[in-house]
């Protein structure tokens, strides 16, 4: 195995390295340009301006077009198209099993191609494709069709957006970025009830077309506008993307090097199995599955929230307008409570509490009645917020599997795909014959609320053992050198990788690798 030019010689007193590894990063300090960070903080400046406007418009879009079907329900739809109630429940729900399917396979192959940004742009214009031809469907066939497709092109997106930051990122940004694409969702569920009371009231009968087609029509036609900018802004992988110069490059590989001690890359010879195999055999990663889907299924409530603000007793155009404020105030909490995260590097506290003010909502809706306007709006505020904790809970398996990059990949698919069958049940979770009260469903939620969190802080305490395995181990490797009074200077393939890239001997390249832990 080849290592760095400047390496020292194989044979180093233990003392000595002791205090380096306590250093860590700081080896690398003197071997780099002194204007490192401030270059770092522009690249990172020029990444958020790549990324995220686009990111964020087409995952808005992405919720828009999924939840259409929720603001088209308080319209004469399901009269119009025949829909029974449990049709309606059932258009809703298959539209993640498309989603749960394919997303794995997706995810691999993302891993594996030079365009990345190509590639999720291509899915985001043929799911535009389908929202628009849904506004065409005449019965529940037709309807569920295109629901079906519908999840399974729209699933590469949220998973492979989430990779592609983690490729940029470190850990102690990545949450804020992640809260940031995750905030197109509530941006959809804000924006979107008040385009579709627009559509859906301007353009009725617009061609003899009733509102509602209107809907998918136009949102449809976004969709796929959207993406064609898209392509052409986004950028591909540190390695292998056109849009940055070669300086900056290096900077970015850098920043990741320093971030986990590695380069983030595989091993050679490994084969795509094997990423497949390394995720599936890590019971944090089902840990953090199963956290996922109670989270989604707790939240069911937004796949309702029209329906839910409805029982307020106004307008269809009123109630869809009543649907934005609560979402507004999620969106502006997002931004603060996953920048706080970061900031404090932590992440169970904070995908626990917004559980907590969710719970409290949950529990004012299902002891009050739905003629206690006040209490049950004030509840929608509270409910809510449990957004806000899902995003950093995203974020957690992205810094929980942080390498290498082939595991990490599989890793975030799993979680996104398998938790699609929270919403699955979601969707049968609030019947008509439940309204207007809806207090089997509240109480339903309330109870899986509390499952969740309970088992943040279980995951959260497995991480605090696996942490102190990791010291126990590295004090072992150091007793053992120290007996040999030698320091064996072998790394894996991304080890080396690191120490040719940023230039320090391979041993405090190893020094820095050690120094690693998982986030609680």
């Amino acid at each position: 195995m080849n290592t760095p030019k400047n390496n020292r010689p194989a044979s180093v007193v233990m003392d000595e390295k002791a205090d380096d590894i306590q250093l860590e990063n700081k080896a690398y300090d003197s071997n780099v340009d002194p204007d490192f960070e401030r270059k770092s903080d522009a690249l990172r400046r020029k990444l958020d301006w790549r990324f995220m406007p686009m990111m964020v418009l087409m995952f808005c879009l992405n919720h828009i077009d999924r939840n259409n079907l929720a603001a088209a329900k308080i319209t004469k739809m399901t009269q119009e198209i025949g829909l029974t109630d449990v049709q309606f429940q059932t258009c809703l729900s298959i539209l993640y099993v498309g989603y749960l399917t394919a997303q794995v396979g997706s995810n691999i192959i993302i891993h594996h191609v030079r365009r990345p940004a190509l590639y999720i742009c291509f899915w985001v214009v043929v799911w535009g494709v389908v929202s628009t031809v849904t506004g065409t469907v005449r019965n529940f066939g037709g309807l569920l069709t295109c629901r079906l497709f519908l999840g399974f092109l729209e699933c590469p997106y949220f998973a492979g957006c989430n990779y592609l930051l983690s490729r940029w990122y470190t850990k102690n940004e990545l949450a804020l970025r992640m809260a940031i694409l995750y905030s197109g969702s509530m941006i959809s569920q804000m924006f979107g009830n008040l385009l579709a009371a627009g559509l859906i009231n301007g353009l009725d009968g617009a061609l003899g077309h009733e509102g509602w087609r209107w809907l998918y029509f136009v949102e449809g036609a976004i969709t796929i506008l959207a993406a064609v900018v898209a392509v052409f802004i986004l950028l591909d992988y540190p390695e292998t993307t056109t849009g940055i110069t070669e300086e900056e490059r290096t900077i970015a590989l850098k920043r990741i090097i320093l971030d986990a001690g590695e380069a983030d890359v595989d091993e050679h010879n490994r084969h795509w199995t094997w990423g497949f195999r390394a995720a599936v055999s890590d019971y944090k990663v089902w840990l953090l599955v199963v956290l996922a889907t109670a989270e989604n299924a707790a939240n069911s409530y937004s796949k309702y929230f029209p329906s839910l603000a409805k029982t307020l007793g106004y307008s269809n155009t009123i109630t869809l307008l009543l649907a934005a404020p609560p979402w507004f105030v999620v969106w502006c909490v997002n931004f603060f409570w996953s920048w706080h995260s970061d900031r404090h590097k932590e992440r169970a506290f904070h995908v626990a509490i917004p559980m907590c003010f969710a719970l409290v909502g949950m529990i004012i809706a299902a002891s009050t009645s739905h003629e206690m306007v006040a209490a049950r709006y004030v509840s929608l505020f509270l409910m809510v917020l449990s957004y806000s904790g899902y995003a950093i809970s995203l974020t957690w398996v992205a810094n929980t599997v942080a390498r290498p990059p082939a595991k990490r990949t599989v890793a975030l698919a799993l979680v996104n795909s398998l938790s699609q069958t929270g919403n699955i049940c979601a969707g049968y979770m609030w019947p008509t014959m439940y309204a207007p009260s809806y207090r089997p469903s509240f109480i339903a939620c309330a109870a899986v609320f509390v499952f969740a969190i309970s088992l943040t802080f279980f995951i959260r305490q497995c991480l605090i053992w696996e942490n102190l395995k990791l010291e126990q181990a590295e004090q072992e490797f150091l007793a053992r050198q120290q007996e040999a009074d030698v320091l064996k200077v072998q790394g894996t393939d991304a080890v080396v990788a690191a120490a040719n890239i940023t230039g320090v001997a391979l041993v405090d390249q190893l020094a820095m690798k050690r120094g690693w832990r998982y986030m609680l």
